[in-house]
């Protein structure tokens, strides 16, 4: 079972010596287990759709993962800033999936995006590209990645028990067992529409991961 995750979409700023809470709701696709007390942990069921059946997985005690860094997956690297839509969020893009051969279930999500959005994933494979700042087109935002594919798809509208959470998007991608693909180089970024926004290109530019497949 592959991590899932997001980034805080809008600036957090952490004091020192302050203790913070954080908590979630549980999306509807997977029951956490729990231990009651007693040392005896509940076995995690999950399933894959809303019309799917339940299946029993391991019994496990619920992880959860914290990092002071965007990304720290082998061979997955941030390229450039993200920038923020018109509501303050921050355009997000990730993967919680290892880009290794083969990999069948590999993909890519973006969060921080405004709702039932169009949105653009670009894939590019030159591994010396840098950002380029798109100016009064967009201030604050770079295209981090080469264009040299363009997919399309739609951010959630509703709540997380959806089939596609609010503002949140996942673009999967299988990865061949094709041995001439290794050491190859794979650039993305996401940008989404945003009706609200002022800008003459009015969309939420993520940053950009380049990945390395191995």
């Amino acid at each position: 079972m592959n991590w899932q995750g997001t980034n805080f979409d809008r600036d957090v700023t952490l004091q020192q010596g302050s203790y913070y809470w954080l908590a979630w709701t549980e999306t509807g696709w997977a029951t956490p287990p729990f231990e009651d007390g007693t040392g005896v942990v509940t076995r995690m069921v999950r399933r894959l759709g809303p019309t799917a059946a339940w299946a029993n997985g391991p019994d496990a005690a619920a992880k959860m993962r914290f990092f002071c860094e965007l990304l720290d997956d082998k061979d997955v690297a941030l390229v450039g800033p993200a920038c923020k839509g018109a509501n303050g969020d921050r355009g997000s893009l990730f993967t919680n999936t290892l880009p290794v051969l083969p990999n069948p279930d590999f993909v890519v999500q973006g969060t921080g995006f405004p709702p039932n959005a169009l949105t653009f994933l670009v894939i590019g494979f030159n591994p010396t590209f840098t950002p380029i700042p798109l100016g009064s087109l967009a201030p604050g935002c770079y295209l981090n990645s080469d264009q040299f594919l363009l997919l399309t798809g739609q951010t959630g509208c509703c709540d997380i028990r959806s089939a596609t959470a609010h503002g949140h998007v996942y673009f999967p991608i299988p990865i061949p067992a094709d041995p001439k693909l290794k050491g190859f180089a794979v650039n993305w970024q996401m940008a989404a529409a945003d009706v609200a926004s002022s800008n003459t290109l009015p969309l939420v530019f993520t940053n950009g991961l380049r990945t390395t497949l191995n």
